[in-house]
């Protein structure tokens, strides 16, 4: 059990999964005493130009309005304290800066909007060393959504992803999981807008294993077939890196649809070839 404010506890669980929640809020788990600002103090990621409205609750009796301005909190004693976010949540971007060391858990993303081109290249969680998805159910992924560098050096855990919603809006995941050791099943995402996965993976032996790169390669072909027969219409052609760890099996199924994904699609992939 991880200590909360005034002593409430929560299982710390490592990675997320099941049906998805009816609760608005974002909540997180930070750690105040870690690198960042001061030990008794909280910094959110807000981007500066993002739209925000409603209420911060810091975890210790206190509450602030939802604002760029109010982004900043200091406890009366550093500790770990939950911090629940309820309103419009459009930005959020540590980029590898200011308290990315500090949050350890994310338990419900609620109305969290990821940052969309208009605000940020993303980056929203990189460098966050120290932080555990426990989430059930999917941020906002409003049109545009920019993913690139979103979860890069995220710790090992196994992180289901197939309750998020709304993915065919994501355009960009360039170095969505980079230098990470998470394994994400993204299977299910519909990634027919995505014009660039380049370095989506990179660092070591990392990547989707091999049971999982195969039913990713398959749903992602079955995709695009069911939109674009053939390749018919389709005018993208990304740049996908799925790693070292990415391997199929020679002459299975999600070799022919590797196949079919650069032939008839114009997709470039690196991965660990077949085996």
């Amino acid at each position: 059990m991880v200590a909360i404010g005034n002593g409430i506890g929560v299982s710390f669980l490592k990675g997320g999964g099941g049906g998805a929640p009816a609760n608005p809020d974002f909540i997180s788990i930070w750690d105040t005493t870690k690198a960042g600002s001061a030990s008794d103090t909280v910094v959110l990621p807000l981007v500066s130009g993002g739209v925000y409205s409603g209420t911060i609750d810091w975890g210790d009796g206190n509450t602030s309005a939802l604002s760029y301005a109010n982004r900043q909190h200091t406890y009366a004693s550093g500790g770990v304290y939950t911090i629940t976010i309820s309103g419009t949540i459009e930005g959020w971007g540590f980029l590898g800066t200011g308290d990315c060391l500090k949050i350890i858990e994310i338990s419900n993303w609620g109305t969290l909007s990821p940052s969309t081109g208009s605000l940020s290249s993303g980056g929203n969680f990189l460098g966050c060393r120290n932080l555990y998805i426990t989430a059930l159910d999917s941020p906002i992924i409003a049109p545009n959504t920019y993913l690139s560098s979103a979860f890069r050096e995220l710790p090992a855990q196994n992180v289901d992803f197939t309750n998020w919603e709304n993915t065919s809006n994501i355009v960009l995941m360039n170095n969505t999981f980079r230098s990470s050791a998470i394994v994400p099943d993204i299977s299910t995402w519909h990634i027919e807008n995505v014009s660039s996965g380049f370095y989506m993976f990179r660092g070591g032996n990392v990547g989707f294993g091999q049971s999982l790169y195969e039913q990713t390669l398959i749903s992602w072909e079955a995709r695009l077939q069911s939109l674009y027969p053939n390749g018919s219409g389709y005018t993208l052609t990304p740049i996908w890196s799925f790693g070292a760890a990415s391997v199929y099996s020679s002459g299975s199924d999600a070799e022919t649809a590797r196949t079919s994904l650069v032939i008839n699609y114009g997709w470039t992939i690196t991965d660990g070839g077949a085996v």
